[in-house]
């Protein structure tokens, strides 16, 4: 399958998150597996967590995401904000890396909106973002969901609001994203969308939903699987 899609595409995969329950175990798990160490990326304290990153080349990047325990929550943050609640109580419960989430990169994501509601399905309005780097310079983008909630397969959108700010631009590199392969039982929709956008997943029905993604590295091909 070729992944090579340049930053000229108006949609591509933009980076791919593995969760674990603890940063510093997943970051040591991608350098034994890899031969590269990831880079840590930040907090994010809207919701919780903390990430550290490789660069999987051509403008795609493999997010390693966890609880940050230097960020506490209180009960009306917990109730009001879903996301965070729902990443929170994810990652805690994986204890080894698994893929759980993708996200889709767009140039335009009032274009993209448009496009998908062309299909039936509906996103919801662009959310501002934002982390500051360990050097402390800020990052900002935003991002949009399918209006039914967080699904593993389904992605969600993010559009940087600079294209050199990716942090496929600047994190670790030496692997190259190879192959993604999503499975779910709702194959209609994934097809519908990855159609429409030209996206280069493979699709495949099954009752469970999985995200699998393989790139090679210094130390071989990896493939990992949730």
């Amino acid at each position: 399958m070729n992944l090579s899609l340049a930053h000229d595409h108006l949609h591509y995969i933009d980076h791919v998150v593995v969760g674990i329950d603890d940063l510093q175990k997943g970051m040591g798990e991608i350098e034994e597996m890899t031969g590269v160490k990831p880079a840590y990326g930040g907090a994010h304290p809207d919701y919780g967590t903390h990430n550290a990153l490789i660069s999987l080349d051509n403008n795609t990047y493999l997010e390693v995401l966890a609880p940050n325990p230097e960020i506490s929550m209180n009960l009306f943050q917990w109730l009001t904000n879903f996301k965070a609640m729902y990443l929170r109580r994810k990652l805690s419960s994986m204890h080894s890396l698994k893929p759980f989430l993708w996200a889709v990169g767009s140039q335009d994501l009032q274009m993209t909106a448009a496009q998908i509601k062309e299909i039936g399905l509906k996103l919801t309005k662009p959310e501002a973002n934002s982390r500051k780097k360990p050097n402390g310079e800020l990052l900002s983008w935003k991002g949009a969901f399918f209006a039914k909630g967080i699904k593993t397969d389904l992605p969600f959108f993010i559009s940087w609001d600079e294209a050199a700010s990716s942090p496929a631009k600047d994190s670790p590199k030496g692997c190259k994203l190879i192959d993604f392969m999503v499975s779910t039982p709702n194959s209609d929709d994934l097809n519908k969308i990855v159609d429409k956008l030209s996206l280069p997943v493979r699709i495949t029905k099954a009752q469970k939903v999985g995200v699998t993604f393989e790139f090679n590295s210094p130390k071989g091909n990896v493939r990992l699987s949730g």
